[in-house]
């Protein structure tokens, strides 16, 4: 074995892409390019979402308001990562509005008796042969507007071509050296 040596083709070639792959982009640049498409989401859910009438707090667009773009605090699978949804503090009504109301329904317990007033409005024996007060909660009917859903199914395409787009462009920088 003394005195014999090994060459390898194109070795120089992959230790200069080594060096370049030292070069990846930060979690932080990643973050923000997700960010930035998140927030183009956000805004296309936001024109779709329905502007109510408003009511005894303010003029309407609580829905609106209610839709966010968020980075995650700590990083999924290692990776950065972002999120379109629809804050249930700002917006609590925005499943009513997403899958609409079938009007009438029946509730127990407790805790619906001090929003009803402390009335219980029916009576019924269960199968335990025990009567159960029940509240009736009437929320009137009102048909499913999918603002949420339908605008993300949508613009799933575009938003899958824009992170493929920012994906091919850090790459391109990385091996091209631009």
């Amino acid at each position: 074995m003394k005195g014999r040596e090994i060459s390898l083709e194109g070795m120089d070639d992959v230790l200069k892409k080594f060096v370049k792959m030292a070069k990846m982009p930060d979690d932080k640049e990643i973050e923000n390019k997700l960010y930035a498409i998140s927030r183009s989401l956000q805004k296309d859910i936001r024109r779709a979402a329905p502007k109510g009438p408003g009511g005894p707090k303010g003029p309407g667009g609580t829905l609106r308001k209610g839709v966010v773009a968020k980075k995650f605090k700590k990083k999924i699978l290692h990776a950065p990562a972002v999120f379109v949804a629809v804050d249930y503090k700002k917006a609590p009504h925005s499943y009513l509005v997403e899958y609409g109301t079938k009007g009438k329904r029946y509730a127990t317990g407790k805790a619906k008796k001090a929003s009803a007033g402390g009335k219980w409005l029916a009576v019924f024996i269960g199968r335990d042969g025990k009567k159960h007060r029940v509240m009736i909660d009437n929320t009137g009917q009102m048909p499913a507007t999918p603002f949420f859903r339908n605008t993300v199914d949508q613009q799933k395409g575009r938003v899958e071509a824009e992170i493929k787009r920012d994906t091919e462009d850090i790459l391109k920088r990385i091996f091209n050296g631009t």
